[in-house]
């Protein structure tokens, strides 16, 4: 019986590249009269393979050389129209699943037995950009969780970002603004990570309204944002 031939692997930098792209989309949004020019990068394929080793490499490296990039052009002794592809803000989505474990704090015990956290992978990368780009960690897909599991979660990740020594953005408080400004701030950041509901899709709601959201049997998860 003939033995069959070994199996060929690629190398890893090019497994990243396979697996691993970087995808740009440029909009330009206008609300009240007020435009904005928004460039969303966003990385598909992270995380999903086998072996995620440096699997952050990519990213970690395109963030880099934008900056570089940009500096570039402003050492130019002749500078026309820049190209500024800086990452200003990185929206970190966090599976809602996330790593299981045993709590060991009595609290969260008595809330759940087994608690969702980061995974290890999450907690590599989001060391890494904390201390390039202002990082937001949000909860993606709010609605495959209870209210009360969403709350552990939460907390859950306020302790491992402390824990770990993670920089996230934390929304500057002016002092001369007035009570309500900084107790909006404020809240936001008690609030962090949020968490969202998205949908592109319009259903009906039991009332009659069309709104964006996902349907279920019991009824319907509007799309929002939460805290």
């Amino acid at each position: 019986m003939a033995s069959r031939p070994p199996a060929r692997s690629l190398p890893h930098f090019l497994t990243r590249l396979l697996v691993l792209q970087v995808e740009i989309i440029k909009a330009e949004l206008e609300e009240k009269s007020f435009k904005v020019k928004l460039t969303v990068i966003d990385t598909p394929g992270f995380g999903d393979y086998v072996n995620n080793r440096d699997s952050w490499g990519p990213i970690i490296d395109f963030v880099d050389d934008q900056h570089e990039a940009y500096m570039r052009q402003e050492q130019q002794p002749e500078r026309g129209e820049k190209t500024d592809l800086r990452v200003h803000a990185c929206l970190f989505f966090i599976r809602p699943t996330g790593h299981t474990y045993v709590s060991a704090l009595p609290s969260l015990q008595k809330l759940t037995p087994r608690c969702f956290s980061l995974k290890p992978l999450d907690i590599e990368i989001m060391k890494r950009l904390g201390t390039r780009v202002n990082l937001i960690p949000v909860i993606a897909k709010a609605d495959t969780l209870t209210p009360n599991d969403l709350l552990v979660f939460k907390q859950r990740i306020r302790e491992v970002v402390h824990a770990q020594g993670i920089r996230i953005y934390t929304p500057p408080v002016d002092p001369d603004d007035d009570d309500t400004s900084v107790e909006h701030v404020r809240s936001l950041a008690e609030a962090m990570p949020f968490s969202i509901i998205g949908s592109t899709e319009d259903v009906a709601t039991r009332d009659g309204r069309t709104v964006k959201g996902r349907e279920y049997l019991w009824g319907v998860a509007e799309g929002r944002f939460t805290s």
